[in-house]
């Protein structure tokens, strides 16, 4: 079941982050990108964080996605971030997520992301390096 993130599932999320690690899912501080290590990090995540939704099975998450904006050379860009277990979970994160919402978003992903053909599909465009 696919949700809107409350208080409550903090932990659940913070154990979340914690036991499953995504090089694409971080936080960024003073340009060094920071895996979600402790509740500290986790607390500037969500504060930095305008949408969050969590994917849970039987009371268990399974999957996060967020948005937060991004000002850079007098630009405004919103971002998301997405973590879970497996590309099925995702899959149904970004269209509730993309559903929700009226904006246009990037992602910040690697071209050898196993996600990548998800976002793809989505109708994302890359761009870079």
């Amino acid at each position: 079941m696919i949700s809107k993130y409350k208080r409550e599932h903090f932990f659940d999320l913070y154990h979340f982050l914690r036991e499953n690690k995504n090089v694409d899912f971080y936080i960024t501080d003073n340009n060094i990108r920071k895996f979600i290590d402790d509740d500290k990090d986790l607390l500037t995540l969500l504060r930095s964080a305008q949408d969050i939704f969590i994917s849970e099975d039987n009371s268990e998450l399974n999957g996060v996605i967020l948005s937060w904006k991004s000002i850079g050379n007098e630009v405004t860009r919103k971002y998301i971030k997405v973590n879970a277990i497996n590309e099925k979970i995702i899959d149904k994160l970004l269209t509730v997520f993309l559903w929700n919402s009226n904006d246009d978003f990037f992602i910040k992903i690697r071209k050898g992301s196993q996600f990548l053909n998800i976002f793809s599909n989505k109708g994302f465009r890359f761009l870079g390096y």
